[in-house]
């Protein structure tokens, strides 16, 4: 099964981001902007942070030789 996880807000350069685990969900101007659409879109960002995409970029890569 996906696992979820938390929902945070970083800074990347001159953005703000919502991030689950390392993959950006959302890219905002400013903090007052991001903050305001994770409270606002908190359910559905949530659900979208247990998504298989999002999981696959959390995993590390596994580097297999043949």
């Amino acid at each position: 099964m996906s696992q979820a996880h938390s929902l945070t807000i970083a800074k990347q350069g001159r953005r703000f981001v919502i991030l689950a685990g390392v993959a950006v969900l959302a890219s905002y101007r400013t903090q007052a902007e991001a903050e305001g659409s994770l409270a606002k879109n908190h359910a559905t960002l949530s659900y979208w942070a247990g998504s298989a995409g999002v999981c696959i970029q959390n995993t590390p890569a596994r580097i297999v030789h043949l």
